[in-house]
């Protein structure tokens, strides 16, 4: 459990690191730019910022 008190695991996406890097996340690949386009699809959202947190 986080800190904060959220009981989910979390996601740090963008472009801190290798774009083009590819994660595996419990058996799914995720990519960076992948993340990147579903989040910057929402018209309020200008920025974000995202963690990827393992136990």
């Amino acid at each position: 459990m986080c800190t904060c008190g959220c009981a989910w695991d979390g996601i740090e996406a963008g472009t801190v690191g290798r774009y083009d890097d590819m994660m595996k996340i419990r058996g799914n690949n995720i990519w960076p730019a992948a993340v990147d386009d579903v989040v910057f699809a929402l018209p309020e959202l200008a920025e974000y910022a995202g963690r990827v947190y393992f136990d």
